[in-house]
Order: C-alpha cells, then structure tokens, then sequence
C-alpha cells in the first residue's frame, strides 16, 4: 500500500463534510498524486464515503439523493465483498489449523483476529448490514419523491417514480426501468420496495389534487404565477405535507451504515498488513479484492 494511499486515506477520514478547505487539499493532492493512486491502488472505500458524505451533510441533501442511491449501493458492494473475504479466510483458517502438516509455516490469525473475522460472516450481522442498506434505500427513495413535488424539477416525478419503484403498474409493451440500486433486490426486499412506491403514488395524487385546489384559489384572486407564487406553494406544502421521513434522522441510519461497513474494511486491511499476507495464503485475499471492480 502506497504512501500516497496511506495519506489520501487518512485525509478522507478526518475530513469535515463539507469543509472548503479540506476539499480543496483532499483535491490538490488527488491531482498531485493521480498517477500514483490510479495506477498502483484501487479507490479507498473512504473516498466513496466521503463523497456521500458531502451529499448528506449539504442543504441540497435530498435533490441528490439519485446520485446518493448509486453510491450507496457502491458501499454495498464494499460490505458485500467484505463479508465474502472474511468467509474465504475463515475456510483457510480451518483448514491450517487443523492441519498437522502446517508446522507454522503458514500464519494462523490471533484468536482475537478469528473473533472479529468471524463475527464479520456471522449471518445475523450479515442479514443486520443487508437490512440497514435498504432502510436507507427505502428511506431516500420516499424523501426524494416528497420533495420533488415542491421543487422546480418536479417534472422529473414521471421519470423518477417508475425507476425507483420498477413495481409500479407500467403501460402495455413498457419495459421496466430500474436503476441499479435495486437490481440486486430479493423477493421480500423487491415487496418492501413496491409498497414505499406504492405508499409514493398515494402522496403523490393526494400532492396533486391539493395543488390543483391551491393554484385554482391564487388565480381566483387574479394574482401572477410568478416567484410570489412558488414561495407561497411551497410554504403552504410544507405546513399540510409532513415528510414521509425525518431528514436528518435518515442522515442518522446512512451514517451508522457508513460507519460499520467502513470499520469492517478497515479492520480487514489491517489484519491483511500487520499478517504480511503476501507470504501466506491469504495473499489472494489483498486489498485489492476489496475494490469496486471484484466481482
């Protein structure tokens, strides 16, 4: 692991969301160390994390949240990896352990290392990570539809419902559009998805009909549909519309999320370099299998 890698880890860890300053030097050294870092190493998850961070902790919080959703899923694919490594090594563990032939020539892992390795397959926790994604899936799908029938982009509502939710009923001959997020979905995650759409649609048409009603009442009046107009609509549409989920709550469970696949890639990288691993069998499973493009 490079010195760059090292540095640029350390700088993403400590950065403050959102921070100008620690932006710019996190940059300043991408830029000054590009060949370095895109040549000899993968993208730390720390540069994934720090993006979303920058996302969750911005006022524009919920306008990105498409490109959250991707990123999420991304980190995802972290924890994934993570809990399929931590299998492999536990194989190899066994397996050296138990045999007479080792004679030490392999190292074993600590008990303290097995402990912690083993509790990262554990299917309960594996099941907890895997449910913890799709809360915060589910969650920024809804708050992303609520607050898009407020915003100037509203017309996006039509293209954004049908690809969050591909569960929604489709016209005759429609393909189903889906984003990759959800692709990976099982049956019983796919059933919690199509009931948020569905709970989405309900908001939706309720949203419109109550529109309908306050913009009839403005033109009543003979007032303009101009700035005047889209203040007051979206004062009134926060007084009558709660969201579906508390914003900064989500913000919560995304950082939880972050923080225990974080720890888990964290944890297994260090085993990899305090064990040496390039002289053991375990050398395949290297840091570079943690990367985005593992398959």
């Amino acid at each position: 692991m490079s010195t760059a890698y090292e540095v640029l880890k350390a700088a993403f860890s400590k950065a403050k969301p959102n921070n100008v300053e620690s932006h710019k030097d996190i940059y300043s050294f991408i830029l000054e160390h590009f060949d370095e870092l895109s040549v000899n190493e993968h993208s730390p998850i720390h540069a994934l994390t720090y993006a979303i961070r920058r996302i969750i902790h911005a006022p524009s919080f919920l306008s990105r949240i498409p490109d959250l959703l991707d990123y999420l899923w991304h980190v995802d694919k972290f924890r994934k990896r993570g809990v399929e490594i931590s299998s492999q090594i536990m194989t190899w563990q066994k397996f050296y352990k138990n045999n007479v032939a080792n004679n030490g020539q392999v190292r074993l892992l600590s008990a303290k290392e097995e402990k912690m390795i083993a509790g990262f397959e554990d299917q309960k926790k594996v099941a907890g990570g895997r449910e913890a994604f799709c809360e915060c899936t589910i969650r920024c799908c809804r708050l992303h539809i609520y607050y898009l029938c407020a915003a100037e982009e509203s017309c996006l509502l039509p293209v954004r419902l049908p690809a969050f939710f591909p569960g929604l009923p489709r016209k005759d001959g429609e393909a189903e559009r889906t984003d990759q997020f959800h692709w990976d979905f099982s049956k019983e995650e796919r059933a919690k998805l199509d009931e948020a759409g569905r709970q989405s649609v309900l908001f939706v048409k309720e949203e419109s009909e109550w529109e309908q009603i306050f913009e009839t009442y403005w033109k009543a009046n003979g007032w303009l549909m101009d700035s005047a107009y889209n203040e007051t609509f979206r004062k009134k549409f926060a007084a009558r519309f709660e969201p579906p989920y508390d914003a900064d709550e989500t913000v919560q469970w995304i950082e939880a999320y972050l923080k225990r696949v974080e720890n888990m890639v964290d944890r297994l990288e260090g085993v990899f370099n305090d064990s040496k691993v390039a002289e053991t069998r375990y050398s395949s499973l290297s840091l570079s299998a943690l990367s985005l493009d593992a398959s």
